[in-house]
């Protein structure tokens, strides 16, 4: 029998777990209890309405914050006694007035996003003295406000973007000399700013795009002592700066693009010896600094930082030796030679000379994205690609044609804002005399059918042809940026089949495949005949390579034949191949259109039956191309018995070419070039050349 007292303690040991866990579950349901006692005696909880300060650099001291609480339409929260602005309710209207005090405690911070995008401001801006920080994107987006911007001298710190695109603020701009940190892009695209520019000299860094297209900002820059770091697009296009530029000592890096187009800056600029690095395009298009240049001695690389820098004269006491090639370092300058060093001289002077070694400029220009159907609301981002590779980047110009249907800023990120059709252009820096008419376009249609005669946007034959290799050659879907270049190459730059072909074949993705003799000569049946192997056929390239011939000569053997040059032919496409099609095609409703418009825009006429037949069955042939076509319009009897002016002659180029009026400066260029003693046959050259002409036939399915 057991013993009581052992049982009674045993009864005790089985219910201890469970009253251990009810203990635990009254002292958890008790710790709200007690937040809230606290704050009823008049200390600060936390509570679910907590907000935390991302500018607070002391955490450790501000383990509890006050719940966001409302004043107007002001939302703020306390911190140590101090009032940070968290946001507001509402999107305002008129000015915008921020209190001292709020309860009775200073307000001290700007908090994150406070203001952003609130639009319904109107009027001006005012910042009491008591705050001594402004958070990222403060006032980010409130373009409407107007008048001059007024920092309180007890700011210490402005945040990211904190005045991104507040285009509206007026006159000069002053950093407080109690500013020790102005955050990226602080104040991008403040455009209305016509004033001078004033930094803090406490400040150590100018971060990217801490004042990118501030455009109008005018008259001398000087950047403080203290300065170590120019950030990259810094003073992006801030054009109307002026006067000399100095750098100061204390500066140790100038990031890419930091005074890009920076036109205004004037006279010699010196690159102190602090200086390790320079970023590429640094000072590209600073046209005005024109005078010496002198490198200091810690540059280790300035290539390509003095894009359009026509320096007189350059002192170089660096190690590189710019005598080697010093079209790489600047390569729009006309041209350089070196003296020799003297011996009591430790620098390197270079001058102009009429020979060295210089980079090519563009000759060409295509876009990422040609032609696109997109819906209001949608963003692209394009990019221009550039022939020849190697070729020196101009700064660019981006404009739209109509920008009630979409906009474009200075980077090429287009926004889309209403139905119809627009051009996005971008085209090198008019100031820049030797790029007329280069450019590349995008062609954009919103919400609806296509305006321009219901054609496909682009070679849909080309596009096709591209297809069928990234499916035979890679056995993949094509991608956009793949399908895109090549389509370029072809319609463009004129790339044969037969080359488009070895540029699949002869890529590491299909070598890396390791295919046998006879799935390699697989792929090239399909890839140039568009068929299966016939069996004969390939017994024979089957003992070809057997014996040892060149994977290469067996391409060839395939380019050479006539079975692809009739494949080319039905795509349009030229074949560089030795074989001539002999099959004819009949021309398709595209081309018949395309020969039509000849009669149109040169002629100025409907086309009789026997002159349409004519040309669109050379043209489907491939026995004319586009431009050998509108040659012989313009330079028939017809068109020369018209006796046309020159600017009527120029007008019919660009609605023949280019498929629309003249623009101001082109058409000024080109009637100018034929005043001046230019050929007409040299000017239409010019428009035949273009990109903007090759992609107008591509929509018409036909080769430039």
């Amino acid at each position: 029998m057991l013993n009581p007292v052992n049982a009674e303690k045993t009864r005790l040991i089985r219910t201890l777990p469970l009253i251990l866990l009810v203990i635990l579950l009254i002292f958890l349901i008790s710790i709200p209890v007690s937040a809230s006692s606290l704050k009823e005696n008049g200390e600060t909880a936390i509570s679910n309405n907590s907000v935390y300060s991302p500018t607070n650099n002391n955490q450790e001291d501000d383990l509890y914050l006050d719940e966001e609480n409302q004043s107007g339409n002001f939302l703020y929260s306390v911190n140590n006694g101090e009032v940070t602005i968290t946001g507001y309710n509402g999107t305002g209207s008129g000015n915008l007035v921020i209190p001292n005090t709020i309860e009775g405690l200073p307000v001290t911070r700007i908090g994150e996003s406070a203001f952003s995008l609130c639009t319904g401001f109107t009027g001006s801006l005012t910042i009491p003295n008591s705050v001594t920080s402004i958070g990222n994107s403060a006032f980010s987006g409130c373009d409407h406000l107007t008048g001059s911007l007024t920092i309180p001298n007890n700011v210490t710190e402005i945040g990211e973007a904190a005045f991104n695109g507040c285009s509206g603020f007026t006159g000069s701009l002053t950093i407080p000399n109690s500013v020790t940190s102005i955050g990226t892009s602080a104040f991008s695209e403040c455009t209305g700013f016509t004033g001078p520019l004033t930094l803090s000299n406490r400040i150590t860094e100018i971060r990217p795009n801490s004042f990118s297209n501030c455009s109008e900002l005018t008259g001398p820059l000087t950047i403080p002592n203290g300065v170590t770091k120019i950030g990259k697009d810094a003073f992006f296009r801030c054009e109307k700066l002026s006067g000399t530029l100095t750098i100061p000592n204390s500066v140790t890096e100038i990031g890419e693009r930091a005074f890009y187009i920076c036109s205004g800056f004037t006279g010699s600029l010196t690159i102190p010896n602090s200086v390790t690095k320079i970023e590429i395009s640094a000072f590209q298009g600073c046209a005005g600094i024109n005078d010496t240049l002198t490198i200091g001695t810690g540059i280790n690389t300035v290539n390509e930082c003095f894009d359009y820098n026509d320096f007189k004269r350059i002192i170089n006491n660096s190690n590189i030796d710019i005598g080697l090639d010093p079209g790489l370092v600047f390569p729009n300058v006309d041209y350089f030679w070196v003296d020799e060093k003297k011996p009591d001289e430790a620098i390197t002077i270079i001058k102009k000379k009429s020979s060295a070694k210089k980079r090519p400029s563009i000759t060409n220009m295509s876009m990422n994205i040609t032609d696109a159907r997109v819906e209001v609301g949608d963003t692209i981002q394009l990019a221009p690609y550039f022939t020849p590779a190697n070729a020196i980047i101009p700064p660019l110009v981006w404009t739209t044609t109509n920008d009630q249907v979409a906009t474009v800023d200075n980077n090429g990120f287009v926004t889309i804002v209403g139905n119809g059709h627009a051009q996005i252009y971008a085209t090198p820096d008019p100031r820049l005399n030797a790029y007329i008419n280069i450019s590349a376009f995008c062609n954009l249609y919103v919400g609806g059918e296509n305006p321009e005669k219901g054609k496909d946007l682009t070679n849909k034959n080309v596009s096709t042809f591209i297809e069928r290799l990234y499916t035979v050659a890679l056995d993949r879907a094509s991608e956009e940026t793949g399908k895109t270049y090549w389509n370029d190459k072809v319609t463009v730059e004129g790339t044969t089949g037969a080359d488009l072909a070895r540029g699949f074949l002869y890529s590491d993705e299909f070598l890396n495949k390791s295919t046998s003799d006879s799935e390699f000569l697989d792929v090239l049946y399909k890839t140039f005949f568009n068929r299966p192997a016939d069996e004969a056929g390939k017994n024979g390239w089957l003992e070809k390579l057997s014996a040892g011939t060149d994977r290469k000569e067996i391409v060839d053997g395939f380019i050479d034949s006539t079975e692809f040059a009739n494949l080319c032919l039905t795509y349009g496409i030229s074949s560089g191949s030795a074989a001539k099609p002999n099959i004819t095609v009949t021309p398709s409703k595209d081309i018949i259109d395309f020969s039509t418009r000849l009669y149109s825009t040169c002629l100025g006429r409907t086309p009789d039956a026997d002159g349409l037949n004519y040309w669109s069955v050379r043209i489907a042939n491939q026995q004319v191309s586009g431009s050998t076509a509108a040659e012989g319009f313009f330079f028939s009897e017809e068109f020369q018995n018209g006796n046309y002016s020159d600017e009527e002659y120029v007008t019919r180029l660009y609605k023949t070419f280019f498929d629309r009026e003249p623009d101001e400066g082109g058409f000024a260029t080109w009637t100018g070039k034929l005043r001046e003693g230019a050929t007409r046959k040299e000017v239409f050259d010019g428009f035949a050349n273009s990109t903007e002409w090759a992609r107008l036939c591509a929509r018409y399915g036909i080769m430039r």
